[in-house]
């Protein structure tokens, strides 16, 4: 997904609800299949095809840093819930996510990346395609990650809706103060809110970190959300720092990749009809200025959830603007 706020090396860590498993439940299962695709053409296949449950690994705080992790939990019994982070940036990512008001516990699945796939072969496979070939080792490996993320969220048949956080993700208080003025009262009340706008209108991917989209297209879904919050389709957003997918939504993105190739998932998807891709105007979640990725250390809380206009005009308006911090 959106390379502009990936970071260089990823684990995946997932939210846990209040019936957490725990460590001693991890059991240590077969490694990962190697992703040599330069003799084994069909490398993403396999990935896509092999089954998460076979790839789980129990480890503990002496394990390399650089290892991918995956975490597993939910934030409401029907909302998978992930964050990617770097393994030895767990415990500062854990704190801050708690301030958020969003507990995550310790139980702990390998996944994809750098350390347990041979980039240089994958790079050069036909399941790379172009544009991937000119993606940095971290960014594979992030790809992959979110992919995993998306094949473990569709493992789970009680879950119908998939939130996934970069560990940079932090909440806007200005907007989550919209929501909490309308009775929200907590972030997770708030996330359960956004995934039940699909109801309404069944997106497939739900943008709440949006950043760099277009307004000239921009339309406005009609679901009552407190003002002056919107959903927005038909802004051709980048940026995944947080980010909320259907079983539908993910069920394309994998296709898509197993078509298009890895890149899939990130170029392009967002602007094909069938795909309903949306954001929140103004997005709930901002990129960390002080602790931005290490692949792009632009981004930041103010980096703008719209480009602007050909006439120079704001997409959103000076006083909405001022008081949440970015354009």
């Amino acid at each position: 997904l959106a390379a502009s706020s990936m970071i260089a090396i990823c684990v995946i860590l997932v939210a846990f609800g209040s019936d957490a498993v725990r460590r001693s439940d991890v059991v240590a299962l077969e490694s990962p299949p190697s992703l040599n695709a330069g003799s084994q053409p069909e490398g993403l296949e396999i990935f896509l095809n092999t089954s998460t449950s076979g790839i789980a690994m129990a480890m503990d705080e002496s394990d390399a840093p650089g290892l991918p992790v995956m975490l597993q939990g939910s934030l409401r019994e029907d909302i998978a819930s992930y964050i990617i982070t770097m393994k030895d940036r767990r415990k500062l990512v854990t704190e801050s996510f708690r301030s958020m008001g969003l507990e995550y516990e310790d139980s702990i699945f390998e996944a994809f990346g750098p350390d347990n796939v041979n980039m240089d072969d994958f790079r050069n496979s036909e399941e790379c395609k172009q544009p991937c070939k000119t993606l940095t080792n971290g960014e594979i490996g992030c790809e992959l990650s979110h992919v995993a993320i998306l094949r473990d969220f569709l493992s789970k048949d009680n879950y119908k809706y998939c939130m996934v956080f970069e560990d940079d993700a932090r909440l806007n208080p200005a907007v989550h103060g919209f929501f909490t003025k309308a009775g929200d009262k907590s972030v997770k009340e708030t996330l359960a809110r956004m995934a039940d706008t699909h109801k309404k209108f069944e997106w497939n991917q739900l943008n709440l970190g949006a950043c760099w989209g277009t307004c000239s297209e921009r339309e406005y879904l009609n679901i009552s959300l407190p003002e002056p919050v919107k959903i927005a389709a038909n802004t051709n957003s980048f940026c995944t720092v947080a980010y909320m997918v259907s079983r539908k939504g993910a069920e394309i993105l994998l296709e898509e990749v197993k078509k298009l190739g890895l890149q899939a998932a990130d170029k392009g998807i967002r602007r094909t009809k069938p795909f309903k891709h949306v954001t929140l105007e103004p997005r709930l979640f901002d990129q960390d200025k002080k602790d931005t990725s290490a692949i792009h250390p632009n981004n930041g809380m103010n980096i703008p959830q719209y480009k602007g206009t050909r006439s120079g005009l704001s997409c959103i308006n000076s006083d909405l603007s001022d008081k949440i911090g970015h354009n």
